[in-house]
């Protein structure tokens, strides 16, 4: 499903995602991804909504707090996305992408104090790759 929705072949996605449905209707993170899906068709309530009831089930699912972030940037609501992509580092603090997508928010809102903290933490998470010390 993620490669279908990074090609941008969104109803693709979506139906495999209903037919994996089908078999296990409470897996949270095919819902979060048939969600990622319908936002990438512009169907942002319902992707919000979908989004939002996997979350109420499940509120320590890190890869559904990251996809509620990337959503919420989508539609432009950069601090319910900084929020979100905090909460999904509280779940899976040493998860290098979402700290990268963090530290981009964090610096487009001009957050700089975050964005010290952020980019520190991925510093010593991974301090061997030297694009972290530029």
């Amino acid at each position: 499903m993620l490669g279908l929705y990074d090609e941008k072949v969104y109803q693709k996605s979506i139906k495999i995602a209903d037919n994996l449905l089908e078999n296990y209707p409470n897996h949270a993170e095919t819902r979060a991804f048939r969600a990622l899906s319908m936002s990438g068709m512009g169907k942002m309530k319902e992707a919000v909504k979908e989004i939002k009831m996997v979350l109420m089930k499940n509120m320590m699912n890190y890869t559904c707090w990251h996809i509620m972030g990337i959503i919420h940037r989508k539609e432009k609501e950069y601090d319910q996305a900084r929020r979100a992509y905090l909460f999904a580092l509280k779940c899976d603090a040493n998860n290098e992408q979402t700290i990268r997508e963090l530290i981009q928010l964090q610096i487009h809102l001009r957050d700089y104090v975050g964005f010290e903290e952020t980019s520190r933490k991925l510093l010593l998470l991974k301090p061997g790759v030297m694009q972290h010390w530029i």
